[in-house]
């Protein structure tokens, strides 16, 4: 390969369910470790949508900030 590669990693899929899939991250806790682990792994971006605990898609700015703090990506609240 001549090129540069970005390797990007959507740990959480769009629509994806838990029934579908019983290793996708539901919580901002789950979500940023699999941030983390696919930084580890060789991601230079990761894609994510947050999620309500039930799974199903939330949109709620609080879920965001969690993950962007948990991953220690920013976020508006201090990590405790």
């Amino acid at each position: 390969m001549t090129g540069k590669t970005i390797v990007t990693c959507c740990v959480t899929g769009n629509l994806t369910q838990p029934s579908q899939n019983p290793a996708l991250p539901v919580t901002p806790q789950q979500i940023a470790d699999s941030c983390l682990e696919a930084a580890e792994a060789g991601a230079a971006v990761v894609h994510i949508h947050v999620r309500y605990l039930n799974g199903r898609p939330s949109m709620e700015v609080a879920r965001w900030d969690d993950c962007l703090v948990l991953t220690g990506c920013g976020g508006s609240r201090t990590r405790t």
